[in-house]
């Protein structure tokens, strides 16, 4: 979770996206296809109303801790330190081959 924050913070969409997940239990990690959609539409979302204290606040960003029930988990805004307000949220992550990641909000 802390590595997907930081790549906000440095502009790499490419490699936030690879910290996401899509579908429904069992999860999958993104094709190639929705890694480009993907880093695509993260980027539009944070190149312009991104404030620069933002993504500093980003590259340094905490996770403390997430509720871990089995192969899911759940990071609570809580258990992160020095996020930007549009952060302060839960963020679902599920298991997928022994690697946690992040439960992509295009599934919702």
């Amino acid at each position: 979770m802390a590595e997907f924050l930081h790549a906000l913070g440095e502009k790499d969409t490419d490699r936030a996206c690879t910290f996401l997940v899509t579908g429904q239990p069992p999860y999958r990690r993104l094709a190639s296809d929705e890694l480009l959609q993907c880093s695509s539409g993260m980027r539009a979302a944070i190149t312009d109303p991104a404030r620069p204290e933002d993504l500093a606040a980003l590259r340094t960003a905490r996770v403390t801790g997430a509720d871990v029930t089995g192969d899911s988990a759940i990071v609570r805004e809580a258990q992160m330190s020095g996020v930007p307000e549009a952060f302060h949220v839960d963020f679902p992550l599920a298991r997928v081959d022994g690697q946690w990641y992040l439960i992509s909000a295009a599934d919702d």
